[in-house]
């Protein structure tokens, strides 16, 4: 064949779509065409979990193929199920079946993969409170976990209570009804359950606390604060030495009656409620705290202790009151309001009367000692609104039980001025208390006088640390642990001084209150006879 002949052949053969070799002989041969077989997709797992991956693998034949062709990967529903480009499967979501596929050349294999969820392996409730009152609400936190302690969203919480005329819970949410429990809170997640226990105990009516944070003007949780179960306390400063004390809780009943005793934290200021409370919509007591230097009378921001309870809160006798005005008549005037009580009798029983500028006789019919009362104690204030003003008690007599009480202006002489009066004879049942009349200051070591001292851990005895300071040892009343105490004084009798704690500290076994009394305007320490009251 010639050489022009070959040459129309290799052209004619290439027209066809026929490779042609040519050997180093000089022969030609036909390179057979590239073939890709069926394709066949295989994944190790066709079931994930969410986050879980699989390696797919695409099976095939290709024959006479240079370059070898690709492999492309794709997933029929993304959102439930991805595939990478090198055939990586991971679970998105929980669904499917989904088709995974992979394309080679114009050959097309799948497989389906489904995705379920991560198990739930544990189960635990947070928040709310194990212990609350009737008609309180709290809000319980179920959190699930995998296997690895990972949080799992989005699963469906199943909440029930072993008691619903005790306590409800919905959607985690607690409703208190009636005094009993313990009442079992269950949490259920895919199977998986946690439980807790919820009581719910009668109100207490009585909160206390120290608000140490002088100078914020945001809301805080007070210190050494106890209230009722699942309740809480803050104060804010609202303005130089003017603070916004709220009380969640006391204020729930409306028919209940309820009084408030402040002290400073520091001898160098006085303190007291500025005016009645109010009761917000949330059952909330909501009082006003006004503070003042001693020596100027101005306004100055202070520390304070307070205690405030309703009219069920202590056994024994339990009296208090608030004036209506100032000035009051010189004929006996019936007090009754909301900061009225008495524990025995009514407030018929509740009487006072002005006698002279500043001075006052409060009676309490009702609370005259019979048999098995004992000790008991006053204690008096200044509610005005005018910080610097302060009030004292300067006498009883338990026949009839009858107060007086004496008012005082910043410069420390006998003003008119609105007050409040209280009457204490016993605390809680099984709790801390402790009251007393410190009688002689001025002596180094003294003991109370028995008639006017009465503590469920023993005696009570007094050591002057100098002049106007003192400690009073409350023998037994440290306790176990360092549960909050409220201790708080009145000045008694006349010339008088602004008595305040300063300090509150636990001696092994014993509680220690440190007691400071200073002159008014000189600020000089004053040995001075003061009322003292511990509750638990």
């Amino acid at each position: 064949m010639s050489v022009l002949s070959r040459t129309r052949r290799r052209l004619a053969l290439a027209a066809c779509g026929v490779v042609v070799l040519q050997a180093c002989s000089g022969a030609s041969e036909v390179a057979p065409a590239c073939t890709i077989s069926a394709v066949t997709v295989s994944v190790p797992l066709a079931s994930l979990t969410v986050g879980q991956t699989t390696q797919a693998v695409a099976n095939y034949n290709v024959q006479n193929c240079t370059p070898l062709p690709t492999i492309s990967w794709v997933s029929d529903n993304g959102a439930v199920a991805s595939v990478s480009s090198t055939g990586l499967v991971t679970g998105v979501a929980a669904g499917g079946p989904v088709s995974i596929r992979a394309t080679v050349g114009a050959q097309t294999g799948s497989a389906n993969v489904t995705v379920t969820r991560v198990p739930v392996a544990t189960v635990a409730i947070t928040g709310g409170a194990p212990v609350m009152v009737p008609g309180r609400g709290g809000l319980f936190v179920a959190t699930a976990r995998d296997a690895g302690g990972n949080v799992l969203t989005g699963r469906t919480v199943t909440w029930t209570s072993s008691n619903t005329t005790v306590a409800t819970v919905v959607d985690g949410a607690v409703s208190t009804f009636a005094v009993g429990g313990p009442v079992t809170i269950t949490a259920t997640v895919e199977g998986v359950s946690a439980t807790t226990t919820l009581s719910v105990v009668a109100a207490v009516n009585l909160a206390y606390g120290v608000a140490n944070n002088a100078t914020s003007t945001s809301q805080y949780v007070v210190s050494e604060s106890f209230t009722n179960p699942g309740d809480s306390t803050v104060s804010r400063k609202t303005a130089t030495g003017t603070y916004e004390l709220r009380i969640l809780g006391l204020g729930a009943s409306t028919a209940n009656r309820r009084f408030l005793y402040v002290n400073s934290r520091v001898a160098t200021a006085h303190c007291h409620p500025a005016g009645e409370p109010t009761i917000a919509g949330n059952g909330s007591m909501i009082a006003q705290i006004v503070c003042a230097s001693v020596t100027t009378g101005a306004a100055v921001d202070a520390p304070y202790a307070f205690v405030a309870f309703g009219t069920d809160a202590f056994t024994g006798r339990t009296g208090f009151f608030v004036t209506p005005t100032a000035t009051m008549s010189a004929t006996d005037v019936t007090v009754t309001s909301p900061f009225s009580a008495a524990s025995r009798g009514a407030d018929a029983n509740i009487l006072v009367r002005g006698t002279s500028a500043g001075e006052y006789v409060a009676t309490f019919s009702s609370l005259a000692r019979v048999a098995g009362d004992v000790a008991e104690n006053h204690f008096a204030q200044s509610w005005g609104t005018t910080p610097g003003t302060w009030c004292a008690s300067d006498g009883w007599s338990f026949s009839g039980f009858t107060a007086s009480v004496t008012c005082y202006d910043q410069a420390g002489v006998k003003s008119n001025e609105r007050f409040g009066t209280m009457v204490l004879e016993r605390g809680r049942a099984t709790k801390r208390f402790a009251v007393s009349w410190v009688d002689q200051p001025e002596l180094s070591t003294s003991v109370p006088r028995s008639s006017w001292t009465y503590s469920t851990g023993g005696g009570v005895s007094i050591a002057r640390v100098s002049a106007g300071v003192n400690d009073v040892t409350f023998a037994n009343l440290a306790g176990s642990t360092a549960a909050p105490l409220a201790v708080f004084v009145s000045s008694y009798a006349s010339p008088n001084s602004h008595c305040t704690v300063v300090q509150v500290t636990r001696v092994g076994a014993d509680l220690v209150a440190r007691v400071n009394c200073v002159a008014p305007v000189t600020g000089a320490p004053r040995d001075q006879q003061f009322s003292i009251a511990v509750i638990e």
